[in-house]
């Protein structure tokens, strides 16, 4: 990953006549243990942008079944539910819940 953050890097600063790191921090793998992180962090990955639903680039649409992607394999999580509308659903219960920890998180920073 160090090998790839590093090319993208100085493509990245190159065609944007930049200077310096492009990534916050080191990049970290995680090991899932069970279905219930494995949903913890698909659940994380989606809800990052602030305008989820409709971001681009987004993988979301191919766990709500609207499109097929033929890299993207998402029915280790999708069969935990019982069709596209629970998990959309599920992303939706956590949502306001994200945006009060946001907050938080913003309000600590500024002190």
């Amino acid at each position: 990953m160090r090998s790839v953050n590093t090319s993208y890097a100085m493509y990245f600063n190159k065609k944007y006549k930049r200077v310096g790191p492009i990534f916050q921090g080191p990049y970290k793998a995680v090991d899932l243990r069970s279905d219930e992180h494995l949903l913890h962090i698909s659940r994380y990955i989606h809800l990052n942008p602030d305008n989820y639903k409709s971001w681009e680039p987004s993988s979301l649409n191919a766990y709500l079944g609207r499109q097929q992607l033929s890299w993207l394999h998402p029915e280790r999580i999708t069969k935990l539910f019982s069709g596209p509308r629970e998990y959309s659903d599920f992303l939706a219960d956590y949502e306001g819940y994200k945006k009060s920890l946001d907050e938080i998180r913003g309000d600590l920073a500024d002190h």
